[in-house]
C-alpha cells in the first residue's frame, strides 16, 4: 500500500511538537515524514488561526510556525496545494466538499479538529490529533473519522524507530510535556520512553524496519496501524 500523501495536523498535536522543538531537533518528526516518506504535514486555515494565539501559550508558536510553513515542513491546505493532490479539474468541488463537511463536524468539535478531520476524510489520508474528546464526539454522532488518527507520540515513536530521534531525545520530549502538564499517553506517564514503549501500540511504523512497541489488536479504524515505506 502506498504511503499517504498528506498528514492533516490538528492544533493540540502540533502544540506538543512545537513546545518540544528544542528536544525533537526542530520538528525532525515532521521533516522525516516529508523528506524520507513523502508524507506532507499539512494544516487547514482554522488550525493556523488557533496556533497564532492560544489561551494557554499566547503567541508563543508564531515564530516556529512561520519558520515551518516557510520551509515547507508544514504546508497550508489552500486551493493551490489541494490542486496538486487532486488535480485542477476537481479541486474546486473537493475544496467545497471538505468545507461543507467541516461545517457539519463543527457542530460536535472545535473548528481545528472539525476541519482537520473533514479534510482528512475527504482526501482519504490520516490525521494527527491528541483530541480523544473530539474523536469520541464525532464517532458518537455518526461522523466518519480519518483512518488512522495519529497522536503526537505516534510520530515521536516513528521518529525513534527510523533513527530520526535518539531514545534520550524522545525521553526529554516526554519529560518536558509532563512538566508542562500536557497530555501524555498512559504508557509514558510514569515510565521512561523506553519502558513506556514496551506498553504502547504505535499507529504508524516503517514496515521495512524492526517494529517497536506492541502489536496492534482489532479495534476501530481510527486506531489502525499503517506501515510506511521509505522512498
Amino acid at each position: 500500500m502506498a504511503n499517504p500523501r498528506l498528514l492533516l495536523c490538528d492544533t493540540d498535536s502540533l502544540i506538543q511538537l512545537l513546545l518540544t522543538a528544542q528536544h525533537n531537533q526542530n520538528l525532525a518528526p515532521l521533516r522525516v515524514l516529508r523528506d524520507s516518506y513523502g508524507i506532507q504535514p499539512t494544516i487547514v486555515e482554522e488550525v493556523e488561526t488557533e496556533l497564532m494565539w492560544t489561551r494557554r501559550y499566547g503567541s508563543r508558536f508564531v515564530p516556529l510556525l512561520k519558520k515551518a510553513t516557510g520551509s515547507g515542513v508544514i504546508e497550508r491546505l489552500d486551493v493551490t496545494v489541494l490542486g496538486r493532490h487532486v488535480g485542477q479539474a476537481i479541486v474546486k468541488s473537493v475544496h467545497s466538499g471538505f468545507q461543507s463537511l467541516g461545517q457539519q463536524y463543527s457542530k460536535h468539535a472545535d473548528p481545528g479538529e472539525a476541519y482537520t478531520f473533514a479534510a482528512a476524510v475527504t482526501l482519504g489520508v490520516p490525521a494527527l490529533s491528541n483530541d480523544k474528546t473530539a474523536v469520541d464526539a464525532l464517532d458518537y454522532n455518526g461522523m466518519a473519522l480519518p483512518s488512522p488518527v495519529l497522536r503526537a507520540f505516534d510520530i515521536l515513536v516513528f521518529s525513534y524507530q527510523v533513527g530520526a530521534l535518539a531514545e534520550k531525545e524522545c525521553d526529554r520530549v516526554r519529560k518536558e510535556l509532563i512538566q508542562l502538564r500536557e497530555h501524555v499517553p498512559r504508557a509514558f506517564q510514569n515510565a521512561s520512553f523506553a519502558d513506556g514503549l514496551a506498553q504502547f501500540c504505535p499507529r504508524i511504523l516503517d514496515g521495512g524496519m524492526k517494529a517497536v512497541g506492541i502489536a496492534p489488536t482489532p479495534g476501530p479504524a481510527y486506531a489502525a496501524q499503517i506501515l510506511c515505506t521509505r522512498k
